[in-house]
């Protein structure tokens, strides 16, 4: 079974680092989106052939924790942003 999800990409315009000390900025959405497709894998945890020490393999193994889930994933992300 696969999952897919896709999200906009996103552009500020002014006040970027404003929201940080609660002022408001000015953002949008665009039309440029970034997709995701998970599967069950029986290789552990894989992100677009990463394993093991990569930072973001390493947050996606803290999350499957996280959700008592044991089995392998194997994760693709494709971006047009």
């Amino acid at each position: 079974m696969k999952a897919c999800a896709s999200a906009p990409g996103k552009v500020i315009l002014f006040g970027e680092h404003f929201v940080v000390y609660d002022k408001p900025a000015l953002v949008s959405a665009i039309d440029l989106r970034a997709y995701a497709e998970v599967e069950r894998s029986d290789q552990g945890i894989v992100l677009d052939g990463w394993t093991g020490e990569n930072p973001a393999v390493k947050a996606s193994a803290y999350v499957a924790e996280k959700l008592k889930y044991s089995g392998g994933i194997n994760i693709r992300i494709r971006s047009s942003i």
